[in-house]
Order: structure tokens, then sequence, then C-alpha cells
């Protein structure tokens, strides 16, 4: 097997062998040789139409042109015989030279020039044969050497030339002329810019000095907006791309090294410094601090800190600068703000220096404290402590002890204060202050019960209140001042559901009904010792302050002394309403006068009044009044007998007529309204008036839609069809509940602010009799308990619409009280989501506008009932500080 592949290999090179030996034997060399050749440029230029178009336009628009006399080449050129009858020729042109060259700007670009196509015209001859002819071909460009194609020839020289001469050569470029001249130029541009830029980067960085920390970030950016410069300029090959070594007219390559290693020196004497910035700074800020130069030496310190936010260093400066500037406040906060940076430091992991300054801040502060404690400025010096405990606590410092010392001695003096003006105020005779200030003071011991045990002296001053009140308001009732009195009798039903007062409710219950009496038997003994025409204000007086209590308390009203006032009062109405119609003229002659009275018509109700009175007073009205009165009346019912709908009762139409004595005809009319109805129109007429009843509700619109429920309940009263009455009365109550709740909230707020203002003014009237009263109860916007009293009176569903109503009209404390209300009686947090996120955005949004630290726990606790008061505090507060 091995053999037979041999044998096929050997003849294989056989044939090859025979192949190439015929194939050199028919293609013969003919000629060789190499000529040089120069042409003027001129001429060139005239035989290549796009080179001369280029020419052209360059020579007009462009005076840094400088373009070649001439152009000399070699042309090296083979002629060999293919077989019988072909003969080839091809070429090669080089060592292609412009001179002098093309110049842009002194720089040379003979690149731009480059042969794209030729034709070469010879003459080749021997003794028997002669070829005049030319070979036109696309160049290749081989490193330089331009190879034409092969041009092959129908003719056959018999024996080798003797005679070759180069006749002509035509040179044709392309349009890449444009493209190239266009990338040199801006090589070249750029080349001479460098120039400028060079010059100015050297001034800058031999002129720069770093002598001052601010400015080293800024410098920093200065050098490398250079060095960015300098790789773009490195990113153009200027060097090689236009042959720089043998042409640099402004010394690039020196200057360009020159640049870079300045540049390098520079930047490396400005990193060393930066890595020490936060030192430089803090160094510089001293020396400020030395000089007074106070604002440069903060702002210095706030340079550090934006630079490197986590330098121990400018933190101790930070603290130590308001602790030199002897703003103690503001050296707490920022020590705090530290604290809560680094949460997971503790004191034994800072640095000396910073253990030294929070040692200082410590002592400080304990010296400050133990000042204002002899200055009796005990909020101020728990407000300090406040501050130290928060320090204590984030950095475990073991001061604990000595705070608690503190507070429990600070608290003592506080709780003394308020045992002191609750004294005044009893001495005085302000009970509803001193029962405020004992509220104020349970408050703040139970508060405060870690560090103060009070509850035998709050025993004592309660039972000592109680005994104030078991004294009766004799007082008050001789001095004829009811409303005090009414006051008084309100705060007591009140005090029994208030802890503090829980065990002695049956006492406070005597003690109400004890004073009720008291008041009533007073308002109807002077009410039955007043005269109809002389004291007819007072009787007045006694008369709607007896349904006052009638109203609130529930007083009877039937009994013979209370009608006996009554009666009285409405004496006093008649005569009112029949002076209000009388119009007295004087008439006669001077000698003989007379008064002569007139009466204009009353309105309907002022008619049913003055009627209604004269009966049950057995008092006559002057003649003309009452048929006035009477005529006003009938002409009423003769309008409700011809209206459509029936509005007004059967028995209310009935008494009228009776009262106003109205011709029969008018109830006979209004009787048979009942006969003309049919069951369906009836029910029509029901179900247009509640249905637009109902459209005014869902306007809340309740006095209107109060007017369409009473027609359709005219309609199902009045009627024997039967209409199913289960939607009317559904809406007649919630129209009912929410008119009460409003009526509810207008007295309510009228009485608070009332309360609220009468405690407020006789709170200054102590402070300037004792100069005693804690910070605490200098505004009267802060008289949480005096609202408690209220809000603790009312219902839960009435709570929550008032907490709405406080929250959008911007009393955010109140509003924010009743929610703690509401959570100490379990109320479904789910219900008052949307007042706790108003309440949330709005104490954050007034916390970044005074500047104090956001904290929602000086609002709230952390209690997951107030989740949506807390979101809305803390994206509030987050939002804010993004813009």
């Amino acid at each position: 097997m091995l053999k037979r592949e041999y044998i096929i290999i050997i003849c294989l090179m056989i044939i090859l062998l025979n192949f190439l030996k015929n194939n050199i034997s028919a293609q013969r060399l003919l000629w060789y040789g190499e000529f040089s050749y120069e042409k003027n440029w001129d001429k060139l230029v005239n035989e290549d139409s796009l080179l001369n178009n280029w020419y052209s336009e360059i020579s007009k628009t462009n005076k840094e042109y400088t373009l070649p006399e001439k152009i000399s080449l070699k042309i090296e050129m083979t002629v060999w015989s293919i077989n019988d009858s072909i003969t080839a020729f091809n070429g090669v042109l080089k060592n292609l030279n412009l001179v002098p060259g093309i110049f842009y700007r002194d720089i040379k670009i003979n690149e731009i020039y480059e042969p794209y196509k030729t034709s070469v015209f010879f003459t080749a001859k021997n003794t028997i044969n002669q070829l005049e002819t030319s070979c036109s071909s696309i160049l290749t460009n081989k490193l330089g050497y331009y190879y034409t194609d092969t041009c092959y020839y129908d003719y056959n020289f018999t024996e080798n030339i003797n005679y070759f001469s180069l006749d002509s050569l035509i040179l044709l470029v392309n349009e890449s002329i444009n493209s190239k001249l266009d990338y040199y130029k801006k090589l070249i541009n750029n080349y001479y810019e460098f120039n400028i830029f060079y010059e100015s980067s050297v001034n800058h960085i031999d002129t720069l000095i770093l002598d001052n920390p601010r400015l080293f970030l800024f410098h920093k950016y200065e050098l490398d907006e250079i060095d960015k410069k300098i790789q773009e300029i490195g990113t153009l090959h200027l060097v090689e791309e236009l042959k720089l070594y043998n042409n640099d007219p402004i010394d690039f390559v020196s200057k360009y090294d020159n640049l870079k290693n300045k540049l390098f020196q520079k930047q490396k004497e400005l990193n060393e410094k930066i890595e020490h910035i936060d030192s430089l700074l803090i160094l510089e800020s001293d020396k400020f601090f030395k000089e007074n130069k106070k604002q440069e030496s903060l702002e210095n310190i706030n340079y550090a800190l934006q630079y490197n936010p986590n330098s121990f260093i400018a933190w101790n400066a930070y603290i130590k600068f308001y602790l030199k500037n002897r703003t103690l406040d503001t050296t707490l906060t920022k020590t705090l703000e530290f604290i809560n940076k680094f949460k997971n430091i503790k004191y034994p992991d800072l640095p000396e220096y910073l253990q030294a300054t929070i040692d200082t801040v410590w002592n400080v502060s304990i010296e400050e404290i133990d000042y204002l404690f002899t200055k009796e400025e005990y909020n101020n010096a728990i407000n300090i402590i406040e501050q130290l405990k928060l320090i204590n606590d984030g950095l475990s410092y073991s001061k604990t002890e000595q705070l608690d010392i503190y507070l429990t001695k600070n608290y003592y003096k506080l709780f003394e204060n308020f045992i002191t003006i609750y004294d005044k105020s009893i001495e005085k005779g302000f009970n509803n202050i001193a029962l405020h200030i004992l509220l104020e003071a349970q408050n703040f011991a139970s508060k405060n019960s870690k560090y103060i045990s009070v509850n035998n002296i709050l025993e004592e001053k309660k039972n000592n209140f109680l005994q104030i009140l078991s004294k009766g308001i004799e007082d008050l009732l001789e001095r004829e001042a009811w409303d005090e009195a009414v006051e008084q009798i309100i705060m007591i039903d009140t005090l029994y559901k208030n802890p503090i007062f829980a065990q002695d409710s049956a006492l406070l219950v005597n003690y109400k009904n004890e004073n009720l009496n008291k008041l009533t038997e007073n308002i109807i003994t002077k009410c039955s010792n007043y005269r109809i025409n002389v004291d007819n204000k007072k009787i007045k007086k006694s008369y709607e302050y007896l349904e006052t209590l009638k109203n609130e308390f529930n007083i009877n009203s039937q009994t013979n002394k209370l009608s006996n006032c009554y009666i009285k009062y409405q004496n006093v109405i008649l005569k009112e309403l029949i002076d209000k119609y009388a119009h007295k003229e004087i008439i006669g002659s001077r000698r003989h006068k007379s008064i002569k009275i007139s009466y204009t018509s009353p309105n309907l109700l002022d008619a049913i009044n003055l009627l209604y009175l004269s009966e049950i007073t057995n008092n006559s009205l002057p003649d003309t009044l009452k048929s006035l009165s009477k005529t006003t009346i009938c002409n009423y019912l003769e309008k409700i007998a011809k209206s459509e709908y029936i509005n007004l009762k059967e028995d209310s139409f009935i008494y009228l007529n009776s009262l106003a004595q109205c011709p029969q005809f008018i109830y006979e009319q209004y009787k048979n309204k009942f006969k003309a109805d049919t069951c369906e129109g009836v029910k029509n007429r029901f179900q247009k008036e509640l249905a637009i009843a109902k459209y005014y509700y869902n306007l809340d619109s309740l006095y209107q839609a109060k007017n369409f429920i009473i027609k359709a309940k005219n309609i199902w009263l009045n009627t024997l069809c039967e209409i199913d009455p289960l939607d009317l009365i559904n809406l007649e109550k919630s129209i009912e509940l929410q008119i009460s709740f409003k009526h509810s909230l207008d007295n309510w707020q009228a009485m608070y602010k009332m309360a609220a203002d009468t405690i407020y003014i006789q709170y200054q009237k102590l402070k300037f009799q004792y100069n005693a009263l804690p910070d605490s109860l200098k505004n009267k916007n802060d008289l949480s308990n005096s609202r408690f009293i209220f809000f603790s009176t009312m219902q839960s569903d009435s709570l929550v619409k008032l907490s709405s109503q406080f929250a959008n009209g911007g009393y955010l404390n109140e509003s924010l009280e009743i929610i703690k209300i509401l959570k100490n009686r379990d109320y479904n947090p789910q219900y008052i989501k949307n007042v706790q996120s108003i309440l949330g955005k709005e104490f954050a949004r007034s916390d970044i506008k005074t500047g104090i630290d956001a904290d929602y726990s000086r609002y709230v606790t952390n209690d997951k009932y107030y989740k949506t008061f807390i979101r809305a505090y803390n994206k509030t507060i987050k939002k804010e500080k993004n813009k």
C-alpha cells in the first residue's frame, strides 16, 4: 500500500515540472528598466480636473498654504512576452516627491497628495518590431510604492527589445484629497492651539501657591482639567501624524513633556496636602478664632466636614467652636448630631482629644445646671439634663446616677412650684385655676414618677379642693354671679370623670346637686321679687338662666315657683311684642296735646305669639293689633289650604284656625285636600320631597335638607295611604345629629374660648403678683388640662370630627390632644388615619420652618397606634431636606 502511494506522488511531480518548464519557456522577458521622471506642478494640476478644482479653491480662500513647484519620481517598468501573440507591461511608481512640498501653516502635508490612477506612454522596439502605446491603470499603494495593473497587447516581439523610452506620464487623484486636507488642517490647528494652552497652563502651575486649604479641592479640579486636556492632545498622535521629528516649529515635543512633568509634580504636592485637608482647615480655623474672625473660623470647619463628613478632627472642632463661643444649647445639639451620625461608636472608642472635648461639654453643662438651679430656672435646667441624658445613653458615658440626682432635685422644685401656685390660687378664690394647676401637678408627677414621689401631697391638695367645693356657691349667689355659678357646677359635673377624682364621684355628684338646687332657688327667689314693667331685663335674665338649667341639668320646670317666673317672662315678652308693633304719634295743639297709637301688621310668628300670650296671661290685646294678628294667621292658613302640598299638621292647622277664629271655609278647603289626594299622587309627592332632601344632605346643606324633610314628613303624617317611612326616619335622624353636632361644636368652642381666656387672664394676674409661674403655664395655648376637661365629656365620634376640624384649621396641638384621648379610649386608629397624616405633615413642616431638630417623639410615643403620624412626619422631613 505504501509503495503505491509513492508511485502516485512521483507521477504528479513529473507532470508539475513539465508544466512549469513549458510555462517559463513561454513567458520570455523582453525588457526591464527604471526611469527618473519630473513634472511641473502646474502641468500636473492642469491634467487632473479634480486636482485643478481643489487647487483653485484653496488658492482663492486660504493664504496659509504653500504648494509645490514640481513632482519627481522613479518608475520601474517591465515588458515580457506571454506567448507567440501576446505582450504584457506593468510598472511601479516609487520615490514620489513633491518639491518643495505641500505646506499648511509651515507644516508639510505631502500625504494629502496620493496618485489614484495613471496613464504611462512608452515606446519599445528592436531591429524587427516597434511598439508605441500606453498603459492606463488604477494604482495600488503598497507602503509608498504605487503598482499599476498589467496591460496586455495583441502584439509579439520575436526577439528581445533593444530600445525602450518613457514618453509621458499622467497622474490623477480621487476625492479623498478633500477629507485628507480637512484631517491635517484639524491636526495642525490643534498643534498651534497647544502652544497657547501650554503657555497658560505652565504659567498657572508655576504661580499656583497651595497655602489656602479651602481652595485645595478647587485647585485639584483645575489641575485635573489641565490633565484631561493633555490626555486629549495625546490621543491625536501629533508627533507621528505630522512627522514633527523632521519639522517642529513650536517645539511641541519638548513642551508637551515639560508640561506633563510640571503637572505631575504639582498634583503630587497637592494630593499630599489634600490627604491632611481636614487638619489644615482646622488649624486655620483656630487661627481665625484667635483673631476673632468667628464666621471664617466656622466656615473652615464646615469645609472640612463637607470634604470628610467622618473626620473626628473636624467634628471635634465643630463642637469646641460653639463651646468656646459660650453657646451651650448649640454645643449640646452639635454633640448629639455627632452621636447620631456615629451610632455604634462609644466613649472608650473615641480618640483622646475628642474624649477631652466631651468631658468639657459635660462639665460645663453641669455647671450651668447648678447655676440655673440657684436662679430657680428649673425647666431650663431640666432641658439641659435631658440632652445630657441622650449624650450619656448614646456614648455609654456611665453618668446615669449623676443625672438621676439632678433630675430628682429639679423635678421636686418644679412640683413645689405647682403647689405654690395652687395655694395662691385658692387664697385668691381662683378655683378654676387651682383645679387646672392640680391637674397639671398630677400629670407632672405621673410623668416623672421615676424621680419624685408626691402622692401624699396630691391627695392632701385634692381633699383641700373638695372641702372648698363643699362650701357651696353662696358668695356667688349673693352677688348674682350666675355665670360663675353655672361654670362651677359644670366644673363639678366634669370632675368625677377625671382619674384623680374618680373615687370621689359620689361626693361630687352630691355637691353638684346641692349647688344646682341653691342656684335654682336663688334665681326663682330673685325672679319672684322682680316687677313687670320695672325689672323686665332682670325677669328675662332669670328666665333664660332657668331655661339653661332645665336644658343642661333637666330641672323640673312644672313647679309653681318656676311657673310664676315663666308667667312673668311671658308678660314681659307680650309687652315687648305690643310695643314692637305700636307706633306713637303726638297730635293736637300746643296746649291740648294727645298721643295717638297705631299698629302695624305683625309677622306670622309674632302674630301667633301675640294671640297665644294674650290668652294664657289673660291680658287683652289692643283691638287693632288683635285684628291684624288674626288676619296674618288666617292669610297664612288660607295659603296652606290652597297649597299643593300638606306642610302643616292637621292638629296644628286646627289650633291656629281656632286661635285666630278664621272663617270656616278655610278649614273646609284644607280638609278637602285629603279627599282629593290619591295614594299614588301622595306617594309621588312624598318621594319627590325625600329625594330633594337627600340631594341637599349629600351637599352638606343640612338646613335646606331639613326643610324638605319637613315637607315629606307632613305628607306622610297627613295621609291615610300606606307609605314606608324608614328612609325618611333614618335621614331625619342623620340630619338632626349633624345639626346637633354643629350646634354643640359652636357652643363648645364659645364656652372653651371663654374659659381659656378667663383662666389665662387670671394666670397673668398671678404671674405679676408672685412671679412664680412655671414655663409650661405662660401661654394660653398650653392650657392642656382645660381642654382635657371639655374633651373628656364628648362622645368619641364627635371627638373625631372635632379633631379633623382642628387639624384642618391649624389648631395642631388641640387636634393631637384629642387623638391621645381617643387612644386612651382604645378607639380604632383606622378611623383617624387621615387626621394623623395631616398632623404628621404639619408638625414636620413646623419643625423645619423653626429650625429645630426633626424628632417625632416630641409629639407622640413610638407606639403602633401613631404609625400613620410617624410615617407622615418622617416622609415630610425627608422630602423637604431633598429639595
